[in-house]
């Protein structure tokens, strides 16, 4: 588990479960040099063949700009349900209800809204392993993907054919060294109707319906930050399309040891459990990745 900033460590032990819902991460090196063209608002294009904007990264250089904070509408209610499904290679929370009934995010870098299309994670074999994106080059046990689509367009299939088709959130875990006043193991209240529920799916191709207020629960508060990091990347399975504009939060969802290795329970397609489930970091290729705040400089230094 990697460490977290020193004086966040020692707040820990004064605060709740109910109140840890997460924990911001380092403040990273920022670059300066050249502006470069805004990508979110050149003009949407089909997509071509190519390998220089791929996902994931390692987030260690970025620039700090100036922007709105990511709005959430909710839009279903505590009857609302969501397929949980175990697809052999990760598990997925799905939206299958009308789309009125489904969140919408919009502001930040994003024009026009994106509809969410469903929620997945990335995990690895033990804890120094699993999330796909590394934060200055810390590698975390479990990362969520919320997948949304542009409502400007008729599905997620269209969608995934343009450039400004898709935007995905990245929120990343991490094991807390935080006991309860019992010593027990403490395990995220928020999270835990979907930890607990993944024995319900332990096998390809199982699934089950629950609300969508009790899997997402851990999402909601989370998700209408205005401090994250936003590049644009592509799909980090395939077809690795680079039609996605990254959203990734500069924080940490705490949760349990056990927590994370109920993931690593799962059975893939052959039987075995899914034990590694990431893609390793791509190169930037001149890419910058942004940093947003509500107050910030506007520089950029191309990495690689």
């Amino acid at each position: 588990m990697k460490s977290l900033l020193i004086h966040v460590c020692l707040i820990w032990l004064a605060l709740t479960p109910e109140i840890l819902a997460f924990i911001p991460l380092f403040r990273l090196g920022s670059s300066s040099g050249n502006i470069p063209s805004n990508p979110s608002k050149q003009s949407a294009s089909t997509v071509k063949s190519s390998v220089q904007a791929q996902s994931p990264i390692d987030i260690s250089n970025y620039v700090e700009k100036t922007c709105s904070a990511i709005t959430y509408k909710l839009n279903y209610n505590n009857e609302t349900t969501a397929r949980f499904e175990n697809a052999g290679h990760t598990v997925k929370v799905i939206m299958d209800g009308p789309d009125d009934e489904k969140p919408i995010i919009s502001g930040g870098p994003l024009t026009g809204e994106y509809i969410m299309q469903e929620v997945h994670f990335h995990w690895g074999k033990n804890d120094s392993e699993g999330s796909e994106h590394t934060i200055n080059g810390n590698r975390y046990p479990l990362e969520a993907h919320a997948v949304h689509y542009n409502t400007k367009y008729k599905n997620f299939q269209v969608a995934s054919n343009y450039t400004d088709g898709l935007s995905v959130i990245g929120i990343v875990f991490d094991i807390l060294p935080y006991r309860n006043s019992d010593f027990t193991e403490y395990e995220n209240i928020m999270i835990d109707p979907l930890t607990s529920r993944l024995k319900d799916i332990p096998t390809n191709t199982s699934k089950l319906e629950d609300t969508a207020e009790e899997l997402l629960k851990w999402f909601s508060p989370f998700v209408a930050k205005d401090h994250y990091f936003t590049y644009k990347g592509s799909l980090t399975t395939s077809p690795y399309s680079e039609v996605v504009t990254w959203i990734v939060y500069n924080a940490v969802i705490p949760l349990s040891e056990h927590q994370v290795e109920v993931f690593r329970k799962l059975k893939n397609p052959d039987g075995k459990c899914t034990k590694e489930h990431f893609r390793h970091v791509q190169p930037l290729n001149g890419r910058c990745v942004f940093y947003c705040s509500p107050n910030a400089e506007t520089r950029c230094d191309h990495s690689t």
